[in-house]
């Protein structure tokens, strides 16, 4: 893993694959499993957020380019038609 500080998942879940006594364990594996399951889903809407959040940005992005497009056009001289 790469972060300094275990995430609570982690911990519960190293509680369960070690845990020695068989009555405990599954309470244990019930723990981990309602952890990761926390955490899966806070990943998932951290992800969702983050692409909304750039999706956002790209059409910003896009609009603005579109803008400045028919600014300049407009700015151009228009060519005369020869009669």
């Amino acid at each position: 893993m790469n972060h300094a500080e275990p995430q609570e998942w982690e911990l519960l879940y190293v509680a369960a694959v070690l845990e020695p006594q068989p009555e405990r364990r599954l309470t244990r594996i019930d723990e981990a499993k309602q952890a990761i399951e926390l955490r899966v889903h806070q990943l998932t809407q951290e992800v969702y957020q983050t692409i909304s959040s750039e999706k956002q940005a790209i059409e910003k992005a896009l609009q603005t380019l579109q803008d400045l497009l028919r600014l300049n056009h407009k700015k151009q001289p228009r060519e005369r038609r020869s009669l």
